[in-house]
């Protein structure tokens, strides 16, 4: 692990919860953060660590999961550059309750609870932080509403509208296994519906872990 000190400010231009600060509000933030280097399959946090902290994501990818017990992973969330983990635990006095693994090369931006209440105290960074936490809860629900849907196509054809809107791409640079555990289908399953969206011209494939998004509107979410 590499640990680089920075008061750049660089890292939070694009971050939703910083957008409206000036560089001189964005110093006085990054004074406090800590700069992560981590390699593909490090463990960001464990599920017993405190969420006292907001990671930012400036290069990579994260994936935050669930093992049963018979070590059956369940991926609960998808993580990429710009966006953020923890602002909606900060204040519960909870833990993590995931892992949060990399998967691969990344570069996070630490802020810690102390440093995030001295910006609070600022009523336009309490607001953002309000409004943030409903998209969060919004898009949770999403998630849940996703799982719950009976049809496997469907689940999966309503997975990448979700993914697709969330990054504002058609492109999805996701693995068939990443998919797979993220909508709980076996792999086999979700090749083979993959394949299905290719030869119905909805997507294509870009290699064994990018997903092109060529008819977005055949997986609309109704």
């Amino acid at each position: 692990m590499d640990q680089v000190c920075s008061r750049c400010g660089l890292c939070l231009e694009k971050v939703e919860l910083f957008e409206d600060f000036g560089p001189q509000e964005q110093n006085a933030v990054m004074e406090g953060a800590q700069h992560i280097h981590l390699d593909k399959e490090e463990v960001v946090f464990s599920p017993e660590d405190p969420a006292d902290r907001i990671i930012i994501i400036q290069k990579g990818k994260i994936k935050l999961s669930a093992y049963d017990e018979e070590g059956k992973e369940y991926i609960h969330a998808l993580k990429g550059v710009n966006e953020t983990i923890g602002e909606e635990y900060l204040f519960s006095k909870r833990n993590f309750g995931l892992y949060g693994i990399c998967l691969e090369k990344t570069h996070l931006c630490i802020l810690t609870l102390d440093l995030l209440k001295e910006n609070l105290k600022k009523g336009d960074f309490a607001f953002k932080v309000i409004e943030l936490l409903g998209r969060k809860l919004y898009e949770e629900r999403e998630v849940y509403r996703i799982l719950s849907i009976p049809d496997a196509k469907k689940r999966l054809e309503h997975f990448l509208f979700f993914r697709s809107q969330k990054l504002e791409s058609r492109d999805i640079p996701l693995s068939t296994e990443t998919i797979a555990a993220s909508i709980q289908l076996r792999r086999e399953t979700v090749s083979r519906k993959l394949q299905e969206l290719v030869q119905e011209g909805t997507i294509e494939r870009e290699g064994y872990k990018k997903i092109r998004i060529k008819n977005l509107e055949r997986l609309r979410i109704d």
